[in-house]
């Protein structure tokens, strides 16, 4: 008995578009045909078809084909049946009753196949909604069923195996999440231009017929409320980004698909502040019309920080060259240069080249950048060593190259090979793609101090053509 059954499945998910996904697991396919037209149902066997759609009304088609179909006539008749319910539940041990007719209306049910006419097509029209409140509201249940059965007369066939169909609703829940586990921070200068676009993927379990617009939130305070509490978790001190710096461009799975990319656009030319910020990107269940399952919030880091003043800067180094002090770093002019006290030869001892500069009050820094001495062969600068200080001196000489135990090491950020005085893209006196040294996280400082490090040559070349801090003061 079992084989004379066709099953179809429909899960509906609420709140959500029309989808129909076919899972074949009998014979598919019209009618052997012997030499006499037999009529079958197209699909026979067990199929398992989720559709989703509570929004709009479904229809659902069930097709019949006469196979020939040249010259015998016949008439194709769909009916709901009880009895085939009932010898379905004997088969299966189920307990599936009928859809009450109040839930679904079908089309025409009798259909005239001449010569050459091969098609019968049952239309059956339902809303998900009625379903799901007959369902009380209740996921995964199967209760409701249509039976239809298809008989012929006139001169054609039947094909008996082909000639049933249960059609089993259940509802099931939709569920969306964002597939992206984080964002890479943003870091922006105050006075910069243009936007950030970034994208991430959002995944449905269903697609739809139309569009599907999801929501993000929008609420200050709730916002708020996720920057508190990643602050607590992660021993951060994030503000919330300002709703005028970001909008989401694309924020819709299109029709047809079960996943899209979202479009999240930083303007930078809205950031006139500077500090750290943190915007919580939240995808929301739409009015518990959709669940969030798995990953639904992101963050993206932003840093905004500002070129600081350089008038107030206390510098002091190591050693300079009499007609090369310590000033020509900052004094604007890319082709000047603080260069280390000139020797006749062997590497330069660590005492030799130390850069430092006392900052007026204690000031939060991100960024360090600077344009290495490019003129002809006096740089041979390797590596550049950071470190920051609350309580360094600003106006005594510098004596020890090891870092004392109030400096903290930011970082060796860059190891320079090759011969700069030949490197195209670091022509002599120019300020052609400065060296630039982002610390990993920003740091409340007093002093800056630069340890240049040789490369090994035998020449004392180590200089600086200017440097510029980046953060802000609080």
């Amino acid at each position: 008995m079992k084989k004379f059954f066709l099953i179809l499945c429909l899960a509906a998910f609420a709140g959500c578009r029309e989808y129909i996904k076919d899972d074949y697991q009998g014979n598919t396919g019209s009618a052997d045909y012997d030499g006499v037209d037999e009529v079958a149902m197209l699909q026979s066997g067990k199929i398992v078809r989720a559709m989703i759609g509570i929004e709009d009304p479904a229809t659902l088609t069930l097709d019949a084909f006469k196979n020939g179909g040249y010259g015998d006539e016949c008439t194709v008749t769909f009916s709901v049946d009880e009895g085939l319910l009932s010898a379905y539940n004997a088969a299966e041990g189920t307990s599936l009753q009928i859809l009450p007719s109040d839930d679904y209306t079908m089309g025409e049910t009798r259909f005239q196949l001449g010569a050459g006419q091969t098609r019968a097509a049952l239309d059956i029209s339902y809303d998900p909604a009625d379903i799901l409140d007959r369902y009380d509201g209740a996921f995964g249940v199967e209760t409701y069923a249509i039976p239809v059965k298809m008989t012929v007369s006139g001169s054609a066939g039947q094909d008996e195996a082909k000639s049933s169909a249960i059609i089993v609703f259940r509802i099931q829940e939709p569920v969306i999440g964002i597939e992206q586990k984080s964002f890479s921070p943003l870091t922006v200068i105050k006075g910069d231009t243009g936007s950030q676009e970034y994208g991430f993927g959002a995944r449905m379990n269903f697609a739809g017929v139309t569009d599907k617009d999801l929501v993000f939130e929008s609420d200050r305070d709730a916002l708020a409320a996720a920057v508190a509490a990643y602050n607590e978790a992660n021993e951060t001190d994030y503000k919330l980004l300002p709703a005028s710096v970001y909008s989401y461009t694309s924020s819709k799975i299109p029709a047809g698909s079960d996943s899209g990319t979202i479009l999240l656009a930083i303007d930078k030319s809205a950031i006139d502040f500077s500090g750290r910020y943190l915007l919580p990107v939240i995808l929301t269940d739409n009015g518990g019309e959709i669940i969030i399952e798995g990953n639904a919030t992101l963050y993206l880091p932003v840093t905004a920080m500002e070129l600081l003043d350089r008038g107030d800067w206390v510098l002091d180094t190591s050693s300079s060259n009499a007609v090369n002090p310590a000033s020509l770093a900052v004094d604007g002019n890319a082709t000047s240069y603080w260069h280390v006290i000139f020797k006749n030869a062997g590497v330069i001892a660590d005492t030799d080249r130390l850069f430092q500069i006392g900052l007026p009050e204690t000031t939060t820094v991100c960024r360090v950048e600077l344009i290495p001495n490019l003129n002809g062969n006096f740089n041979q600068t390797g590596k550049y060593n950071v470190y920051t200080s609350m309580e360094g001196s600003g106006t005594d000489k510098l004596t020890e190259h090891t870092a004392p135990a109030t400096y903290q090491l930011i970082g060796a950020p860059s190891t320079w090979g090759g011969d700069w005085s030949l490197t195209t893209s670091y022509s002599p006196g120019t300020a052609e793609t400065p060296v630039v040294i982002d610390f990993a996280e920003p740091v409340e400082t007093k002093y800056v101090r630069l340890k240049l490090d040789n490369r090994g040559a035998a020449d004392n070349t180590i200089g600086i053509n200017e440097i510029n801090l980046y953060g802000w003061v609080d």
